[in-house]
């Protein structure tokens, strides 16, 4: 796949994952044609399932589960950055460093922490730096999906289901190098280009 196909597929993600509107269910339908007939069928296969889903729901419903997934305890939040650091100094600096990223590649960001994770497709999506893309993907967004899907693995439907597909299909899009990539320690540093 080229670089602007991956781009794609990430910002066609990003929707599934945010608080559900009246247009989630048909944007999940339009992008499950993305990953349809390809290796990620399981991906196509969910975002359908999550579109019907949605399009049953009754009044509040949808919402309601979002909220109760995602919001109610820390140990699910779609807030990457608190996996990784917790509410800590570090977590600041990785925030203002994906916040200055963000700005850079004009992606905006006003209603939610740089680290949701709709908003760190969407960034992934624009950079266009391979091993900026990789410390991201790998130092980040991997450890972190991990936490959240061990946190929702009893968790039926299909929120938890596309979190689960999520890990495969960064890695497929974004194949860690043969460099070894530094341990985030200092993340404003490593995320400030």
């Amino acid at each position: 796949m080229q670089l602007n196909t991956h781009a794609e597929l990430l910002r066609g993600l990003a929707p599934a994952f945010e608080y559900p509107r009246h247009d989630t269910a048909a944007q999940a339908r339009a992008h499950a044609r993305a990953f349809d007939g390809g290796a990620q069928q399981a991906v196509a296969d969910t975002l359908n399932e999550l579109a019907d889903w949605l399009e049953s729901a009754g009044i509040g419903e949808a919402e309601e589960r979002y909220t109760q997934l995602f919001d109610m305890k820390p140990v699910c939040t779609l807030n990457l950055g608190h996996h990784i650091f917790g509410d800590t100094y570090a977590r600041g600096a990785l925030l203002a460093g994906l916040a200055g990223e963000l700005n850079r590649h004009e992606i905006a960001h006003r209603f939610d922490l740089p680290d949701f994770l709709p908003t760190m497709l969407r960034l992934l999506a624009a950079m266009q730096d391979e091993e900026d893309r990789q410390l991201l993907v790998h130092s980040v967004m991997l450890p972190a999906l991990k936490k959240v899907a061990t946190a929702l693995e009893e968790s039926p439907g299909p929120w938890p289901q596309l979190l689960r597909h999520l890990p495969r299909v960064l890695k497929r899009l974004v194949p860690k190098g043969s460099a070894e990539l530094p341990k985030l320690q200092r993340p404003l540093e490593v995320l400030s280009c």
